[in-house]
């Protein structure tokens, strides 16, 4: 069997261009536009953040007459389950 040798392959180099870059002048038009629209909508943001801290407020008295109840019910299940527990019967085998 023969060994093929490998060809080394030439790296070309590449030319330089010497040309100055044009600036475009539509992405900053674009910058301006969207700078006004933000400024718009914080505005109304801020109206509507004081109205739901009055709802807040009364949701969360609520919520924790909601929890006490729940404690209760736990409670009652697990002392049934410490009772199930001391019945159980040993079997003689003879």
């Amino acid at each position: 069997m023969k060994k093929k040798k490998k060809k080394k392959k030439k790296k070309k180099k590449k030319k330089k261009k010497y040309f100055r870059k044009k600036k475009k002048k539509k992405k900053k038009k674009k910058k301006k536009k969207k700078k006004k629209k933000t400024k718009k909508k914080k505005k109304k943001k801020k109206k509507k953040k004081k109205k739901k801290k009055k709802k807040s407020a009364k949701k969360k008295k609520k919520k924790k007459k909601k929890k006490k109840k729940k404690k209760k019910k736990f409670s009652k299940k697990k002392k049934k389950k410490k009772k199930k527990k001391k019945k159980k019967k040993k079997k003689n085998h003879f």
